[in-house]
């Protein structure tokens, strides 16, 4: 594997271990004072890498239609959403990406000045998709904790 291929293995598969560690009723609890819960954040990681690396390298989406409308930069409230994935479409869908993202990028660019510049390019798109998702990761995180610490407290 090439280092953009090791990227995208190293931080997607974190992203799965983390919802096979969650629990279904865990995925869309609303936290206090937060607007989106772990199904948003897991949704949002995959229209990232889909808007950011497989549409600038194959020029269309690969995921459902209306996926911006619930997990996009601009989406609607998740109190005016009722279509969210399930936890196990979410690990699915990440799961199918990961291989299709790193099977892009073992396909070197067709034209590459001798500087490398599409290279360069395609490089800063994953670094830019992979350090949202690690984000996002964090997020999980604190939320699934809060969610334990306040079932704890109860």
């Amino acid at each position: 594997m090439n280092h953009l291929q090791l990227v995208v293995d190293e931080i997607r598969s974190r992203t799965i271990r983390q919802l096979e560690k969650t629990a279904d009723d865990e995925m869309r609890t609303p936290v206090p004072g937060l607007q989106n819960h772990l199904t948003w954040h897991a949704g949002h990681c995959l229209w990232v890498a889909d808007r950011v690396i497989i549409e600038k390298a194959t020029g269309k989406s690969e995921l459902p239609e209306g996926w911006a409308k619930t997990y996009g930069m601009d989406c609607r409230s998740p109190t005016e959403t009722t279509d969210w994935a399930t936890r196990q479409e979410l690990i699915d869908r990440l799961t199918r990406q990961k291989t299709r993202l790193i099977d892009l990028l073992a396909i070197e660019p067709a034209s590459v000045n001798p500087a490398g510049e599409a290279n360069q390019k395609r490089a800063r798109q994953v670094i830019h998709a992979m350090h949202d998702e690690a984000s996002h990761q964090g997020e999980i995180q604190v939320l699934r904790k809060w969610q334990r610490a306040g079932r704890i407290g109860a």
